[in-house]
């Protein structure tokens, strides 16, 4: 059986030597047959985990892209979604009710005067708010993490405009309609047509009342009993245009908000629902 022995070092590599006696007659032979370079082997294992380490990397990257790139639209997906949610169920019902608010600030000829004249229940006002009124509350409240301006707008009016500012303005106007009729405003059609006249209601607010006096040749008398009652109460009218004016100012301002709101693509903020 061969024997081998190693027999030294040659430039980094390994010799070995095999003794052939037992398998051949011929002299003792020395065979180099496996050099082994140190420095090429530690050269391919560097690349190797260099490889390795590129592959890992690119595998993770990946990964991680596409999660981010899922959870980015899921994201955006809960955003458009809950932005819908506060346009139907929120923005759209306020939109509606603030209409509403501004035509109780703004006479015309839509309106019944009673003759003689009554003291208007203004009760509803203690208890208004857009909730109340088809808005939904819990999307009303997230109002203001998306659109703080507008909740801020919305809530005074809620607890000014309606609450103080248009009870003083009915009750301001009663006095006003029972002072006309004490100077002779005696039927509903002459009572409204003076008292548009007193408080400057533009004529568009009451063209066909303002015909029917026209054709009944009454123009002239209700003239007469609106200025005698602005002589006499120039302080009230006054404050009357004063309060129509302010109410009518602000919830024309949280109209174009609600507008704007309405319109936009983008939710602003961040929420529990999103």
């Amino acid at each position: 059986m061969p024997h081998l022995s190693e027999t030294g070092k040659n430039s980094g590599g390994l010799c070995f030597n095999i003794k052939l006696s037992e398998v051949e007659t011929s002299p003792q032979k020395h065979i180099f047959i496996f050099p082994l370079n140190v420095k090429w082997l530690g050269s391919w294992m560097v690349g190797w985990s260099n490889l390795v380490s590129m592959i890992t990397v690119s595998l993770v990257s990946a990964f991680l892209a596409a999660y981010l790139t899922s959870y980015f639209r899921e994201k955006a997906d809960a955003k458009r979604a809950h932005l819908e949610s506060l346009k139907r169920g929120c923005l759209t019902p306020i939109l509606k009710e603030l209409r509403n608010l501004r035509s109780y600030f703004t006479p015309d000829e839509s309106y019944t005067f009673k003759v003689p004249p009554e003291w208007l229940d203004v009760k509803w006002c203690d208890y208004f708010s857009f909730s109340s009124r088809g808005a939904d509350d819990v999307l009303f409240n997230d109002l203001r993490n998306h659109y703080p301006a507008l909740f801020d707008k919305l809530r005074h009016i809620e607890n000014h405009i309606v609450r103080k500012v248009y009870p003083k303005y009915i009750r301001i106007k009663c006095e006003l309609v029972k002072k006309l009729y004490e100077h002779g405003a005696q039927n509903d059609v002459v009572l409204a047509g003076a008292f548009f006249m007193l408080v400057g209601v533009p004529r568009e607010y009451w063209p066909n009342l303002h015909r029917k006096l026209e054709e009944k040749e009454m123009l002239s008398e209700v003239a007469r009993i609106s200025d005698a009652v602005a002589r006499g109460s120039r302080k009230l009218v006054g404050e009357y245009k004063s309060l129509r004016s302010e109410a009518l100012r602000v919830i024309e301002e949280a109209i174009r908000m609600v507008r704007e709101a309405l319109q936009s693509q983008k939710l602003k903020g961040k929420c529990n629902f999103i």
